[in-house]
This record gives C-alpha cells, structure tokens and sequence, in this order.
C-alpha cells in the first residue's frame, strides 16, 4: 500500500494537471502529498484524524489540490491559514 502512495506521489509531481482518486486516505496522507504537490511546507499542530474519499473525472491542478485541502479540513473543523512562509 506505501509503494503504491509513493507511485501516485511520484506521478503528482510530474504533472500539471492530476486526477486524484483514493478510498478511505488518511488525512495526513493527504497533507503530506498536498504539500509536495504545492511545494508548500504545512506545520500540522493538532493530531488530524480521520479519512478523505475524492474522486476527479477530470484532471485538477496544484491550486484545485490546494483548494481541495481547504475544503476537507473545513469539514473536519480546521482550518488553513499561511504565516511566515509556511502553512
């Protein structure tokens, strides 16, 4: 299961626009692989729990990802704010 985030990990980051399917994905999964999509660092500072589903029909770029991050952390009640270079 690892090799295969790390295969779709290294897809991301050869493409400008990505489809983005996954099933029951820990959140901090998504961080991870959203801050090497965006080339952001992310400063986690509470113990996030909990899974993402998502599935694109059409592909998405860095700032959708971005967006989508957004939108999941706002369901689980947090929130994303940028300060001094990081998130």
């Amino acid at each position: 299961m690892r090799f295969i985030k790390y295969l779709l990990l290294g897809c991301l980051l050869n493409a400008s626009n990505i489809t983005l399917n996954f099933k029951n994905l820990e959140i901090k999964d998504f961080i991870k692989m959203v801050a090497k999509i965006t080339n952001k660092n992310i400063l986690i500072t509470n113990n996030i729990r909990g899974k993402v589903n998502f599935i694109s029909v059409k592909p998405v770029n860095k700032e959708e990802v971005y967006k989508i991050l957004i939108n999941i952390l706002k369901s689980k009640g947090y929130t994303l704010m940028e300060d001094k270079g990081f998130l």
